[in-house]
């Protein structure tokens, strides 16, 4: 029993301690809602039964995140907004690029179980709202499409 015991302790340990090197990079995105038709299924949000959440498809690059219904979202006051950086779509690629060299050795030492580029794995993603002209949303969001999902 004591042989179960430390082995189970030992194991904990390894994967607490694998998770806590692969450091998520933190990532603000604003929704934009669609004013025109001119651009097809983006700038829209709409809720999806088969995920049980909101789907939010973003204006730029045909970026869809998911907000699940059981993850807790901030209503805050607009005069807030300013302490959010909000990250530019355009920044994406290179933002992803350096997790994945800064985390290398790291990545190739758990023996190749993230071969695929997940932009779940790379950042904590949240999506920020404007609802109305007092207020704005933040919501926990994942990666839509990606390989897997955290």
């Amino acid at each position: 029993m004591k042989a179960i015991v430390t082995i189970s302790i030992t194991l904990l340990f390894s994967i607490l301690g694998y998770s806590q090197n692969l450091k998520k990079k933190t990532v603000y995105f604003l929704f934009e809602k669609n004013k025109t038709d001119s651009v097809r299924n983006l700038g829209y949000k709409f809720y999806r039964e088969k995920e049980k959440g909101y789907v939010f498809n973003l204006m730029d690059r045909r970026i869809t995140l998911l907000y699940k219904n059981k993850q807790k979202s901030d209503t805050l006051p607009l005069s807030k907004l300013k302490n959010y950086k909000i990250t530019p779509i355009s920044k994406l690629d290179a933002m992803m690029e350096e997790w994945y060299k800064t985390n290398y050795e790291v990545i190739t030492k758990g023996k190749g179980l993230f071969h695929y580029r997940d932009r779940n794995i790379v950042f904590k993603t949240f999506l920020i709202e404007i609802i109305n002209d007092k207020q704005f949303v933040v919501y926990p969001v994942t990666w839509r499409n990606q390989n897997a999902t955290d």
